[in-house]
This record gives structure tokens, C-alpha cells and sequence, in this order.
């Protein structure tokens, strides 16, 4: 079992984030390959299998004692898991199981990106929305069914054990596609004092979503082109809107677009009076994060979220400027 004790200062700096990047689903889906179960994953799953079933398949040059989640998660992140602290890792086994990983994400993880990350999304939303309708208690009382909350302490049942006291740097959460087990917990930049990350299992409802599958007209579907963002918006605003999938400040948006800081306050201020984006401030920072409106535009879903009046009303006015 894990054991975050959450300080008054962590609850109050816990955060939603959409997703920790490709290179980490692909590790979460190299254990899904492996496994039965969840059938949203059964096509895929096949799919994959032949796909890696060659002489040179990133799974098998992994050997068989490395193939626990925990361990290749912690030779990816350099020993950030509270499982791999104080472990020594071979150079020529780190290479190994970053080689696998980068090349598994390659085959089973890039091409739908974009779709994964619209899914993920979602699961942002719904973490956001728990928690600023019904507060912190309600949100953390909500992550999962081997997930308790007895305060101050965040118990996670797990094949691994450890404690961890944030200090003070809060709690990130972010969902994954992949991950099958109750969650996974990242250290920042490998220190276990400060802003772990702890990810959590999206479990897609096949109620309402098809089952995962590689090829055209599945659930994960190609993305679409960035031209018709790019007519309406402005090539600019529309790297702006996909930089801010994570919320930053004015600061970080410019070094994100490598422009100056008079252009982003030019540039936001247009996004923001289309409704695209929100900004709060609090002392000299300025903190911009999408609004719906702006994430259901960057998915193609603008048409059918959003009144078409309003829609055409903007396009003219972003068109204008």
C-alpha cells in the first residue's frame, strides 16, 4: 500500500492534469498487451500482438524480470517512483527498456494521440468538475474503489508499499488509457519530498464508446487537420490554444510559442474575448486555462457543443482581427 499524507498546504495546491505524455501510455500499454482482461482493449490488443510478434518486438527484448510496470516506469523516469528509490539499474539495461519504450509508443501509442489525449480530456473535466462542485474531500473520496481516503492519509492499495509526504508541493492527478491497476505515483523530477503525480485508470464505458481498435473508423480515429483551426483563428492563436491543453501562465506561453510577451497579451486577449480561454489572476500572475468552448473546438466537436450562431459570431470576429 501507498501512503501520501496530505498536508493543509498540499490540499490546497492539488491539480487536475490532462495526461503525462505519450511515453508514459505506452508503458501503462505494454502491460495491457499483456493482460486479458478489459475488453475495451480486446481488438487493440490482438492488433498489437501481431503487429509486435517479429524477431526485433520492443516487448521481447525486454526480459522477462523487467516486464513489472513499476520497474520500466522507473528506469523511464530515472528512478521517479517511490519503488524504484535506491534501486541500481545497469547503463545497458536503462537502454534496453528505453529503446522498447520508445519504439512500443511509436507503433501503439503516436498515431492516435491525438484521440487518446481527447479522451483523457474528458476524464479532466470530470476530475475538475467533481472537484469544484462538490470540494477536495468529494474529489479525493472519488478516485477509485482501492483508493481511500482517510484523512490525512490517501491510501492506495498496492503490490508495492512506501509513504510519502508531499511537503507542502501538493498532488497532480492525471488519468490514463492504459493503466489497468488503481494508479501509479510519480515523483517529481525523482525527488519524493516534493509534487508527486499520482495517474489514475480512465475505464472507458463501452455503453457509450466503441471498443479500442487500430485502423480507420474506430474509436481512436486519425487527427484532424489543424488547417481549419488555423483559417479560423490565426496560425498563432492557434498554437496558443494547443499549448494551453495544460494551463500556464503569460511567462511560460511565450516560451512555449517563442514569442514576445506584448504578443501573448495581444493574443490571449482575443482568445479570451471569443470565449476560448479563461484567464485568473493573482498578483503578477496571469494564469490562462482553455475554456469548454476551447476544448471542444481543438476536438473537431465545436458544431455539436456549441450553438451555431455563437460559433459563426466568433469566426467573424477572430476573422477581423
Amino acid at each position: 500500500m501507498y501512503r501520501i499524507i496530505l498536508s493543509a498546504d498540499d490540499l490546497a495546491r492539488i491539480r487536475v492534469a490532462g495526461t503525462v505524455g505519450a511515453s508514459i501510455e505506452a508503458i501503462f500499454a505494454m502491460a495491457t498487451v499483456r493482460k486479458n482482461s478489459a475488453e475495451y482493449f480486446r481488438a487493440w490488443r490482438q492488433q498489437i500482438r501481431q503487429l509486435t510478434d517479429q524477431e526485433r518486438s520492443p516487448l521481447r527484448r525486454l526480459k522477462p524480470s523487467l516486464l513489472r510496470t513499476s520497474q520500466i516506469l522507473g528506469i523511464w523516469t530515472n528512478g521517479g517512483t517511490l519503488a524504484s528509490l535506491g534501486q541500481h539499474i545497469p547503463a545497458p539495461l536503462r537502454a534496453d527498456v528505453t529503446d522498447a519504450v520508445r519504439d512500443f509508443c511509436r507503433i501503439a501509442v503516436e498515431p492516435h494521440w491525438h484521440s487518446i489525449r481527447s479522451q483523457l480530456e474528458e476524464d479532466q473535466d470530470a476530475l475538475r468538475n467533481m472537484m469544484s462542485s462538490h470540494g477536495i474531500e468529494a474529489l479525493l473520496n472519488s478516485l477509485g474503489p482501492r483508493i481511500r481516503w482517510n484523512a490525512p492519509v490517501l491510501e492506495i492499495d498496492s503490490e508495492e508499499s512506501g509513504e510519502l509526504c508531499p511537503s507542502g508541493g501538493g498532488l497532480l492527478l492525471s488519468p490514463s488509457l492504459f493503466l489497468q491497476d488503481p494508479a501509479e505515483l510519480l515523483l517529481k523530477s525523482g525527488s519524493a519530498t516534493s509534487g508527486p503525480t499520482l495517474i489514475l485508470p480512465s475505464h472507458p464505458d463501452l455503453r457509450f464508446v466503441r471498443p479500442l481498435q487500430l485502423g480507420s473508423g474506430t474509436a481512436l480515429a486519425a487527427p484532424p487537420a489543424e488547417e481549419p483551426l488555423v483559417a479560423l483563428v490565426g496560425r498563432t492563436r492557434a498554437a496558443a490554444l494547443h499549448a494551453l491543453h495544460e494551463s500556464c501562465s503569460s511567462g511560460e506561453l511565450a516560451d512555449r510559442l517563442g514569442i514576445s510577451a506584448a504578443a501573448v497579451s495581444q493574443h490571449t486577449t482575443i482568445l479570451r474575448g471569443a470565449g476560448l480561454i479563461a484567464t485568473r489572476r493573482a498578483r503578477n500572475r496571469a494564469e490562462h486555462t482553455l475554456t469548454s468552448l476551447g476544448r471542444h473546438l481543438l476536438r473537431g466537436e465545436g458544431e455539436r457543443a456549441v450553438p451555431t450562431p455563437r460559433l459563426e459570431r466568433d469566426a467573424v470576429r477572430l476573422a477581423a482581427q
